[in-house]
């Protein structure tokens, strides 16, 4: 049986309380702070929370403030902090719709991660908060762009946000000593590493199979670990998408993922300069990535410098771009 996992609720009102406590008896332990003080207090004891959920509208929370605090904790700099946020009056119906979307939210992503809880992903948590900006950074670029912009609508962007950090979750269905390998792979070996892409997507499918229902934030993140490493011209992979087959979600991460690879000191190789980058990556525009995902980077470029500025791992990084 999984693990029950850790959630402290941030939430002065009792009703919202109750109502989260509720969705998440099941699958998680929950914790209840109704202060910042409070929050900042059991965030940080022995045993950390393995989630943290804000009420973004609860008086006198400051939600964005109580989060940067979380993050630059040492006990809690790793722990996902996710804001809840809502119209101020909100329908009955809406209300009740919004509570069962992150309960979707909520169990998929739990029970994915928990059928891989016995393996481990090479990728570090900057990596994933870098990715996850990158994304919401080309969707922004690309509201207002012809045959993007009836998808990339601000909820939508809101839900690529969420699922990025999903994009290498079938990387814990690989053994360590391929991702971990400091020297070149062998063509099996490649091609093992390639299965990823399907153990993420299935991961995802499965856990969805327990829900009652199917939330657009499971389409997109089983469209993120599917497809992020197809490629333009076809000659990606799993499954050999061109052009317009590959999803949206798809082709903006195919471009973040590969981004950060290149800025960022890897086992095999140095960090690359912001320049050099950016160079690999025009080269790449209509071959490797979609034409108007390169255009948006491009529009876009010193916002993803300050990103990796703003998350880096290693002191290198910062020299190098």
């Amino acid at each position: 049986m999984m693990e029950k996992k850790t959630v402290l609720i941030v939430e002065d009102t009792p009703e919202n309380t109750q109502r989260l406590m509720g969705l998440l008896k099941d699958t998680c332990t929950t914790r209840i702070a109704t202060s910042s003080d409070a929050a900042l207090q059991l965030a940080a004891s022995a045993t950390p929370p393995d989630l943290i959920l804000l009420d973004a509208r609860a008086a006198g929370m400051e939600a964005r403030n109580v989060k940067r605090k979380l993050n630059e904790a040492e006990a809690t700099r790793n722990v996902p902090v996710l804001i809840l946020k809502g119209p101020e009056a909100a329908s009955e119906h809406q209300e009740t719709e919004s509570l069962r979307q992150l309960a979707a939210v909520r169990d998929v992503t739990l029970l994915a991660m928990g059928s891989l809880a016995e393996t481990r992903n090479n990728e570090s948590i900057n990596h994933i908060r870098r990715t996850a900006h990158f994304i919401k950074t080309l969707a922004r670029e690309l509201m207002d762009t012809p045959g993007y912009k009836d998808t990339l609508t601000p909820d939508t962007i809101e839900m690529l946000f969420m699922a990025a950090p999903l994009h290498d979750l079938g990387k814990a269905g690989v053994s360590d000593s391929l991702l971990l390998k400091p020297g070149k792979l062998t063509d099996d070996e490649y091609e093992q590493i390639k299965k990823h892409t399907a153990y993420g997507r299935d991961a995802l499918l499965s856990a969805g199979r327990h829900l009652d229902l199917w939330a657009p934030f499971l389409d997109i993140a089983c469209d993120i670990a599917a497809s992020h490493h197809e490629r333009w011209d076809g000659t990606g992979y799993p499954d050999g998408l061109t052009g317009q087959e590959i999803p949206i979600p798809a082709r903006l991460m195919a471009l973040a993922d590969v981004y950060d690879a290149l800025v960022t000191y890897r086992s095999y190789k140095p960090a690359f300069s912001h320049e050099v980058a950016m160079e690999i990556i025009n080269g790449g525009r209509g071959t490797q990535f979609a034409p108007e995902v390169v255009d948006a980077f491009l529009a876009a470029e010193s916002t993803f410098r300050e990103i990796v500025l703003e998350y880096t791992d290693f002191p290198d990084e910062q020299v190098a771009l």
